[in-house]
């Protein structure tokens, strides 16, 4: 990172020529993908210590717009047309991944739900829910104990 500091830094004394010499000696295009780069890193480093410190931070979600698929077919040249269907189809990808993320976030919300109600219970009636567990354990341990003979005579 102070190295690509360093280069954009110099950027601003050396000559274009020069400068675009560096960049492409360091594999860069242009500053413009330098900066990229470097934002990419500085992202990395801020989740690296929010990650060591235990703070949990929010993915920020960028919305992507898909301006052409409000214009109808006939208004777009063939390049236009290109785009609009490569942005029809990444509309139904964000889209898809807007529908699992929601997914998920309902399976999570219904397992904490779940584990708050056991939690309750555990506490309310101690000895009704230890029954519970060891029932539960019980009919486990049968269940694999009887898995070999089930396995070996399908026909039982």
């Amino acid at each position: 990172m102070e190295y690509y500091k360093e280069l954009l830094e110099k950027g601003q004394t050396m000559n274009k020529r020069d400068y675009k010499r560096a960049l492409e000696s360091d594999g860069f295009k242009d500053d413009v993908q330098l900066e990229k780069v470097m934002k990419e890193i500085e992202k990395k480093i801020r989740r690296s210590r929010n990650k060591d410190l235990g703070i949990e931070e929010e993915e920020e979600e960028v919305i992507p717009t898909f301006p052409l698929l409000d214009i109808p077919d006939e208004k777009l040249d063939e390049e236009g047309i290109k785009q609009k269907k490569a942005q029809r189809l990444h509309r139904s990808g964000y889209e898809a991944r807007q529908r699992v993320r929601a997914e998920k976030d309902r399976e999570r919300e219904r397992l904490k739900d779940l584990e708050e109600k056991d939690d309750a219970y555990r506490l309310s009636d101690t000895e009704g829910w230890i029954r519970e567990k060891r029932t539960a354990r019980d009919v486990c341990i049968l269940y694999i104990s009887l898995l070999p003979s089930l396995l070996l005579d399908p026909c039982e």
